[in-house]
């Protein structure tokens, strides 16, 4: 009997002081839902019509200044932008040169400008680089402001007709 005593003994000696280590810890999981970002093309560029025969610039420049642009229509482009409140963004964007849908280009440097007010002339709007960053207001708005320049010697003997391409702008929420 003191043998199974002690037998016993020992192996409620081993359970007691032989337990298993325990460890609990928690992972946080979490989600990040972007903004909802909005554009509205409010105007598009338009250089007007003018002569083949002209041979100096034509120039839309947002901030007011354009010259030796064409008769009638002509406007810079005007995009509005809406987000959240204090929204960082990221504005870059591709251009294409103008084409009359029958191999005739005509050579476009496009200009983009941005500000936090909406003013037709841009007047207090800042140049941009493709791929600049900027903050949207209080309230979610910025403004896109697209120019440009068609180099007289690309207008002066092209071929008559109606010539379009495309500013892509692409705006990110960061």
């Amino acid at each position: 009997m003191k043998r199974s005593l002690s037998l016993l003994s020992v192996i409620a000696f081993l359970l007691a002081f032989s337990s298993n280590a325990i460890a609990q810890t928690e992972v946080t999981a979490s989600a990040t839902i972007d903004a909802t970002i909005n554009a509205t093309v409010n105007s598009n560029v338009q250089f007007g019509s003018f002569s083949s025969s002209q041979n100096v610039d034509a120039t839309i420049d947002p901030t007011g200044s354009n010259s030796n642009v064409g008769t009638g229509t002509v406007s810079n482009g005007n995009v509005h932008v809406q987000t959240s409140g204090g929204q960082g963004l990221s504005i870059s964007w591709s251009a294409t040169d103008l084409t009359d849908g029958s191999g005739n280009t005509l050579t476009y440097n496009e200009t983009v400008y941005g500000n936090s007010s909406d003013t037709d002339d841009a007047s207090s709007a800042s140049e941009l680089s493709s791929g600049d960053t900027a903050t949207a207001t209080s309230n979610g708005n910025y403004y896109i402001y697209v120019g440009g320049t068609i180099p007289g010697n690309s207008i002066n003997g092209a071929t008559g007709g109606s010539y379009d391409g495309n500013v892509t702008l692409t705006i990110a929420t960061n």
